[in-house]
């Protein structure tokens, strides 16, 4: 049986209405894949540190420095 894979943006309300007919019809198995996982942004990713206490903060620049340089 010949396979056919349709991508189609769950948001767009004509696209949905176009699968529901489809599925509606006996003459299609239909079956849905998993979505992928999303990246995460970057902005997310530093909300992950900041509450997993994956981040340093100094006074001032020159304390950064003389931390960093002891290291």
């Amino acid at each position: 049986m010949p396979t056919m894979t349709i991508s189609y943006d769950g948001r767009n309300k004509t696209a949905r209405s176009i699968m529901e007919l489809l599925r509606t019809m006996d003459i299609f198995h239909i079956t849905e894949a998993p979505a992928k996982p999303r990246r995460k942004s970057g902005i997310e990713l530093a909300y992950e540190d900041v509450a997993a206490g994956r981040v340093t903060k100094w006074e001032s620049t020159e304390q950064m420095f003389n931390t960093l340089m002891a290291q």
